[in-house]
């Protein structure tokens, strides 16, 4: 009976709502919003153990301008997705529209995303809230993957890869010899496991020409 009732609930009601806690001040914790360098380390669910890995990110940071990216799961297919921002408060507040692109590289159904950044201590509280969602089903699709592009956010700054996005952007003013005693000390770590469904929309995969479905993020 219960969920008979949700059924009829109008999905635009429903809204995925997730707080975690960034061990980073607010400016920083908005900052990995905003720059290609930091969200293409975090950005993206998982498939297992296994991230997604982000190879095209575009960022316009201001009202009206694109929030555009791709992600590609362990297996290699891609996803790719768009949006504005709609409101940019640093560092407090962040809002944007998100849709998944449809085979013809148009977005598709757009739902409002909207973050918050409060400080606490040293620390961030995080409040991320999407919704809009066109359907039920779409609805609970996302609500997995949103909660681990969140967890991957933290764990970011729980490692210090942020601050390893940091270096990275400041090699440009580094000595050759420097720079390649950096690249050498970088230490990557693989995780496996069997990846887990939880597919639910099409979208295209760009390498090989085929359908997918859209992953839950």
């Amino acid at each position: 009976m219960a969920n008979a009732a949700r059924k009829q609930q109008k999905p635009e009601h429903h809204e995925i709502a997730i707080t975690r806690i960034v061990n980073a001040t607010p400016d920083k914790v908005f900052k990995a919003w905003l720059q290609p360098g930091h969200l293409s380390r975090w950005w993206g669910p998982r498939e297992g153990l296994q991230d997604f890995s982000t190879p095209h990110v575009e960022v316009d940071p201001k009202p009206g301008g694109i929030f555009r990216t791709c992600i590609r799961s362990p297996r290699g297919d891609e996803y790719w997705a768009r949006g504005v921002f709609t409101e940019i408060d640093p560092p407090r507040r962040l809002g944007f529209t998100h849709g998944w692109e449809n085979e013809d590289g148009k977005s598709g159904h757009e739902r409002l995303v909207t973050v918050e950044f409060a400080a606490t201590v040293d620390k961030t509280r995080l409040s991320f809230r999407i919704g809009g969602f066109e359907s039920i089903e779409s609805y609970d699709s996302e609500v997995e993957g949103w909660n681990e592009c969140m967890d991957r956010l933290v764990q970011c700054f729980a490692d210090g890869r942020q601050a390893s996005a940091n270096r990275k952007e400041a090699q440009s003013f580094m000595t050759p010899h420097i720079r390649s005693r950096f690249a050498r000390s970088r230490i990557y770590r693989r995780w496996r496991r069997k990846p887990s469904d939880g597919v639910h929309r099409q979208v295209r995969n760009r390498e090989e020409g085929r359908s997918r479905t859209a992953p839950s993020l």
